[in-house]
């Protein structure tokens, strides 16, 4: 007895679709739950904005960058306006 089976999805593309990019997960939602974008907390933390993209996506990560984005205040006007003086430089 034979049973019918489902037709296969195939692609009439002629390349793979690329695979989508590997959510930041958990710190990330953090960090925009207290109002952070990437950059602000890079900044904020002394590292690069891909740095903190690196970080969060290996799950092999020290337990320090968790404990410091727990650690880290909500972001306020106070903050932001002083990253904005440490993102940008002056020639004298």
């Amino acid at each position: 007895m034979s049973t019918a089976q489902e037709p296969a999805e195939v692609s009439n593309c002629l390349t793979h679709a690329t695979p989508p990019k590997p959510r930041t997960g958990a710190l990330a939602d953090k960090l925009r739950l207290k109002g952070w974008s990437m950059s602000s907390a890079a900044l904020y933390l002394g590292v690069s904005r891909q740095r903190l993209y690196t970080v969060f996506a290996d799950p092999g990560r020290a337990r320090l960058w968790d404990c410091a984005i727990e650690g880290m205040p909500a972001c306020t006007p106070e903050i932001s306006q002083s990253l904005q003086g440490v993102s940008s430089f002056s020639v004298q």
